[in-house]
């Protein structure tokens, strides 16, 4: 692991480094696995693809979604990203994002 990623680790709730999943629970894991995939992504200079998903989510109007929960916007704008695959448009992901968001980064809904 470089030291792009463990200083990106920081900011994750569910993924810590490990080599494979801790947890048993669908949704976390879901979520371990997306977190290390941003750490990855992020660290290895996979910066257009980030910029455009950072796009998408400020376009779909949540730039001012949590300014200050301690999450990095560009991972937010990637769970963005994999949350808004399973919905009809980015508008109609918006609502049900910041819902599902709340559940497990609220300081009520971490780990």
């Amino acid at each position: 692991m470089n030291e792009k990623e463990k200083a990106l680790i920081e900011f994750c709730r569910y993924y810590k480094g490990e080599k494979s999943c801790p947890f048993e629970d669908r949704d976390k894991s879901m979520l371990w696995r997306i977190e290390m995939l941003w750490v990855k992504d992020s660290a290895n200079g996979c910066n257009d693809v980030l910029a455009e998903q950072l796009s998408d989510y400020i376009q779909a109007g949540l730039s001012s979604f949590n300014p200050y929960d301690g999450i990095p916007v560009t991972y937010k704008a990637y769970l963005f990203n994999r949350y808004a695959r399973s919905c009809y448009s980015r508008m109609d992901a918006k609502d049900g994002f910041m819902q599902f968001y709340n559940t497990f980064y609220s300081n009520e809904g971490a780990v």
